[in-house]
């Protein structure tokens, strides 16, 4: 964490996926940097995420399982 640019997200949307947005867009720079930490961390076991623009899918879908589950405990 301490590799990544700091940057405050404008919306951060934990239902669907990891997702975290800038009201501005990053630079070029910015992006590639976070590619890189996040190819660091790989393999994704969990997911899927969407950071700044970078969208990584993974192996194992988190929000699906929520899509069967939900239906089960509201009942």
């Amino acid at each position: 964490m301490e590799f990544l640019p700091e940057i405050k997200p404008y919306r951060l949307d934990l239902l669907h996926s990891v997702t975290a947005e800038s009201e501005e867009p990053l630079s070029t720079g910015q992006i590639k940097r976070i590619e890189t930490l996040m190819r660091n961390l790989m393999p994704w076991r969990k997911g899927p995420f969407s950071l700044y623009g970078v969208n990584i899918d993974t192996e194992w879908r988190s929000d699906w399982k929520w899509i069967v589950f939900c239906p089960i405990f509201l009942i």
